[in-house]
């Protein structure tokens, strides 16, 4: 059953595309699921590309905002379902994979360091391919 914009200003503005849009939609309906962990990818993706911590949020503000544009422009629509989920979706992937970065961060070194330290040798192993030898070594 296709669904029809009633009587929204940007329905009527652009009815022609939007009835073409929300054809396409109503014909690949059974696939239309299967975007949602590609809008997660495109969260995280986000997350990797952004510099910045406030690039992440505004990023992550961007997407809800974007999100809650199709849920009051274009409700009852599936382009409005679309984009409400896939908004909601993508700022998830960045909230999640930002929150898994936070749980397992280590310290950070702020500069390059020099130190000496003493330890046993366990075990040596050669790796001829990189011309350099792994040693396992037990701090004293």
């Amino acid at each position: 059953m296709a669904t029809v914009p009633l009587q929204t200003p940007f329905a009527a503005r652009h009815s022609a595309l939007w009835a073409a849009l929300e054809a396409r939609l109503e014909a690949e309906r059974d696939a239309i699921g299967l975007w949602l962990p590609v809008a997660i990818g495109g969260g995280i993706m986000l997350w990797f590309a952004l510099p910045h911590p406030r690039a992440w949020i505004g990023a992550a503000v961007l997407l809800i905002a974007g999100a809650l544009a199709g849920h009051w422009l274009a409700a009852g629509s599936r382009a409005g379902a679309m984009l409400t989920r896939g908004g909601l979706a993508a700022a998830c992937g960045l909230l999640l994979v930002w929150g898994h970065a936070q749980w397992v961060a280590g310290p950070v070194v702020a500069r390059p360091v020099t130190t000496s330290f003493t330890a046993q040798i366990q075990s040596v192993e050669p790796l001829p391919a990189r011309g350099t030898v792994r040693m396992i070594v037990t701090p004293v």
